[in-house]
């Protein structure tokens, strides 16, 4: 199962408040920039381990952030 981004408007907002950028979130996680700003931008979805790493960074449940 793949997830997106439930909150696409303040998603950027999101990862400021946890100290992160997109770009850095990618570097974190093992993905481009490129592929973190089409899960937000494009609504693409992502693998289940990267929706994993990104709750655990951001300190939530992964159906915090992310809608299957």
């Amino acid at each position: 199962m793949s997830w997106k981004i439930k909150d696409t408007e303040n998603w950027q907002q999101l990862l400021s408040n946890h100290g992160y950028s997109e770009s850095s979130l990618a570097r974190e996680i093992g993905v481009t920039y490129q592929s973190i700003w089409r899960y937000r931008k494009k609504g693409d979805a992502m693998r289940p381990e990267n929706a994993r790493k990104i709750s655990k960074l951001l300190g939530g449940n992964i159906k915090d952030f992310f809608y299957q």
